[in-house]
């Protein structure tokens, strides 16, 4: 178990905090964040837990910022599941905008696993885009 002691308190880590937690505290403290691979959902998984607004921004910015090919349907579940809009409209425009290079990424299968109100807003999205 993990043990934060502050001004001689001591806290139990959750097990979320736990894998980022120098990252988290240092963002708490300074307000800077160093993203790694590994790191970004569980960074927006605290931001969730403990209501850190600014630290669920600065991801959400990472983020749109790093999307490619080979992350595009997985931001996408992110943007769904923590509730990210600006991240979502990016991955939907990006998934349509790149979809036949997507195809065969491992990823590409798991759009049908999406919330229906995401598949739905990506079809709609892809149906407008036809010309």
């Amino acid at each position: 178990m993990i043990k934060i002691i502050v001004q001689g308190t001591s806290f139990h880590a959750h097990k979320i905090i736990r894998k980022s937690a120098k990252e988290v505290l240092r963002f708490i403290y300074t307000g800077k964040i160093e993203f790694t691979e590994t790191c970004k959902e569980e960074l927006l998984a605290a931001a969730k837990k403990y209501g850190i607004g600014r630290l669920k921004f600065k991801c959400a910015s990472y983020l749109c910022k790093t999307i490619k090919i080979d992350n595009a349907v997985k931001y996408l579940e992110l943007a769904d599941l923590y509730r990210i809009e600006q991240l979502k409209k990016l991955a939907i425009k990006f998934v349509v905008d790149n979809g036949k290079k997507m195809l065969d990424e491992p990823d590409f299968n798991s759009l049908v696993a999406l919330s229906a109100d995401v598949v739905t807003e990506l079809l709609r999205t892809l149906i407008l885009a036809v010309k």
